[in-house]
């Protein structure tokens, strides 16, 4: 719980997003992707012999498909 939040001065969101995400999830989802996923080498190489996580990637999140 952060500062703002103990001190009632902003509300803490008490609501699990089931249905829809609001701007904070997203934002904060996007970030996460941008860390760990889309900023690596090996997301889109430039080598031919590597096989792309990009591939890995779409994959599992669409398909729910486990790579081989």
């Amino acid at each position: 719980m952060r500062f703002s939040e103990r001190k009632g001065y902003k509300s803490i969101s008490d609501v699990i997003q089931l249905d829809s995400m609001d701007d904070n999830l997203r934002n904060s989802l996007w970030n996460v992707l941008d860390l760990l996923i889309w900023k690596e080498k090996t997301f889109i190489p430039s080598d031919p012999y590597v096989k792309p996580s990009i591939e890995i990637f779409s994959n599992l999140l669409w398909f729910g498909v486990t790579p081989i």
